[in-house]
């Protein structure tokens, strides 16, 4: 301790100065007094300064920052969705101070924190449509029961046009993936909208495909909300017409395998379904079996709006009973490369393009190795023009080439790799000139019949 008067040094318990005997205790109490004094006026004004502060944040920001953050991404080469756009959402507390200036005026209106959630989200559509939908799905989820007396632009009706235009608009943006990823099977059950689910399965089915969107809607129908009769009807016709529409597509495309498994599917899930049966009696008809085709036909039931087709279908059967020891092929009318398949050896399907401007029939390095055949420096080469030039293709002699009823044996092939096409062979006239062929380009058939 440091005495006033003398300015010497002390020991702090000291009473008197040992220097000059000077008093010390009661200048030191009073210094200690002031320091006190001081010290507590500081913390007042700091504490005063920070509740101002505090109070003022809160009053300009009513909504307090996210609690929680989901991410989507979407991978359109392998239809998954996986995290990429942040989304806030608002804690509990926040949502109780949602939009008091749009409440303004309508104090006595009682709004759920569903319907406050709703207002923002209808608020967001614009600007960002993304966090809007997932606003709309939080105030589904939190399964609160709309007032009788809220405003009307929070009633059912008004909020299903909101999230079906959200919808449309994430469309247009190529967010498909990230609507997909939200509103699953269980929130449409929540949100009771027939209209909703279609839009979703639209962007499913364009997005991944009909097989994904058939998923989803058996999905949807085993939800509570769904299960009306009426909606039960409403969702079959709707699964009915993606079967139809994806074996058309399928047979379009001349992808017979593939219409033929889901022909089965379809027929399990609507047994005697005539639309679906009618399917059925084409797939015969484009595999050469007309006694099957027939008898599929017979025992369908056939309403009026399908009699015009049923009656193609009828003629097409009379055509293949009257072309017996033919081979008739059907393809899409109008295409100028008709594919083919035909047997090598009676072991190997190869795919052909038939070229009746090639004169050796070409089959691909990769079916000579299928079959084991021999290749070596001893067989023939003749010159091929081909697209990226003239090559040499070596001459092998095959077994066997067959085609529906038609054969060839000891046939003549040459070894080529078309560029691009790697696996595809050529049909060609050492082939085709052994048969009567006949080529209907409007109606996709062609004929072959032995000489």
């Amino acid at each position: 301790m440091r005495c006033p008067k003398c300015k010497s040094y002390n020991h702090d318990k000291a009473n008197y100065c040992v220097k000059c005997g000077s008093s010390l205790n009661i200048e030191q109490k009073e210094n200690r007094k002031k320091n006190y004094v001081y010290f507590s006026i500081l913390l007042i004004l700091c504490v005063s300064i920070f509740l101002g502060f505090f109070f003022f944040i809160k009053k300009t920001n009513p909504i307090q920052g996210p609690i929680n953050t989901v991410e989507f991404k979407s991978d359109p080469k392998n239809h998954k969705i996986k995290p990429s756009k942040k989304i806030n959402f608002l804690s509990d507390s926040s949502q109780e101070n949602v939009h008091k200036k749009q409440l303004k005026g309508t104090s006595k209106i009682k709004l759920s924190a569903r319907e406050k959630l709703f207002i923002q989200a209808i608020k967001l559509k614009d600007a960002d449509p993304l966090k809007s939908l997932v606003l709309f799905v939080e105030g589904y989820n939190l399964n609160s029961v709309l007032e009788e007396d809220a405003p009307t632009k929070l009633r059912n009706h008004d909020i299903e046009e909101n999230i079906c235009e959200i919808i449309s608009r994430l469309h247009k943006m190529g967010e498909d993936n990230e609507v997909i990823i939200i509103l699953t099977p269980e929130i449409l059950n929540k949100m009771e909208s027939i209209n909703i689910f279609k839009d979703v399965l639209l962007l499913i089915t364009k997005e991944i495909g009909y097989g994904r969107a058939i998923q989803f809607a058996e999905a949807v129908k085993n939800q509570p909300f769904f299960t009306a009769p009426q909606r039960q009807k409403s969702i079959n016709d709707t699964i009915l017409s993606l079967y139809c529409s994806w074996l058309l597509q399928q047979l379009n495309s001349n992808n017979i395998e593939d219409a033929e498994s889901i022909y089965e599917f379809a027929g399990d899930e609507f047994p005697g379904n005539a639309e679906i049966e009618l399917f059925g009696v084409e797939i015969a008809l484009i595999q050469g079996d007309w006694e099957k085709a027939e008898l599929l036909l017979e025992r369908i039931d056939i309403p009026e709006a399908l009699l015009s087709r049923a009656s193609i279908l009828k003629n097409g059967i009379s055509e293949l009973k009257g072309s017996e020891g033919k081979t008739i092929i059907r393809f899409k009318p109008g295409t100028k490369h008709i594919p083919l398949k035909a047997e090598l050896d009676g072991k190997l399907e190869q795919k052909f393009l038939l070229d009746t401007g090639a004169s050796f029939v070409t089959v691909p390095s990769s079916a000579i190795k299928t079959l084991k055949l021999r290749i070596d420096s001893s067989l023939p080469t003749r010159n091929v023009a081909t697209a990226g030039g003239v090559k040499k293709a070596q001459e092998i002699v095959l077994d066997s080439i067959k085609l529906g009823n038609c054969i060839v044996h000891n046939i003549k092939v040459l070894i080529l790799d078309i560029p691009g096409q790697p696996d595809l062979g050529l049909l060609g006239l050492n082939f085709l000139h052994l048969f009567h062929v006949e080529m209907d380009s409007e109606k996709g058939i062609l004929t072959l019949k032995p000489k």
